[in-house]
C-alpha cells in the first residue's frame, strides 16, 4: 500500500460505512481514527491491522454491534446501548 493521505483515508471510511449501512462513531466521528492511523501507521486498537477500514470491521459489527475500535456501529441503538463496563455480547451463529 502506498502513502495514504488524510483525505483518502477519510473518503474510504465514509464510503465503507455507506456501502455497508454502518454508522460512524456518533460521539467523535472519524477524524480521531484517521489521525491515529496516520500517526501510528496502523489501527490504534489493533496494531496488527494496517489499514482502515480493516477487513474485520464488517464481521465484528455483525457479531458485536461495533467494530473493535468503535469506529463503525451497527446503528445508533447499538451505540447508545453499549456499556464499556460490560463484556461485548456476541450474537451466536448457527444454532
Amino acid at each position: 500500500m502506498g502513502v495514504r493521505t488524510k483525505r483518502a483515508i477519510s473518503q474510504a471510511i465514509v464510503a465503507y460505512a455507506k456501502k455497508n449501512s454502518l454508522v460512524i462513531h456518533p460521539g467523535i466521528g472519524y477524524g480521531y481514527f484517521v489521525d491515529n492511523l496516520l500517526l501510528l501507521g496502523n489501527c490504534a486498537c489493533a496494531p496488527e491491522r494496517k489499514g482502515c477500514p480493516c477487513p474485520e470491521a464488517k464481521e465484528e459489527v455483525a457479531t458485536d454491534g461495533k467494530c473493535k475500535c468503535g469506529l463503525y456501529w451497527k446503528d445508533l441503538d447499538a451505540y447508545t446501548a453499549w456499556d464499556p463496563e460490560k463484556p461485548t455480547k456476541r450474537i451466536m451463529k448457527g444454532g
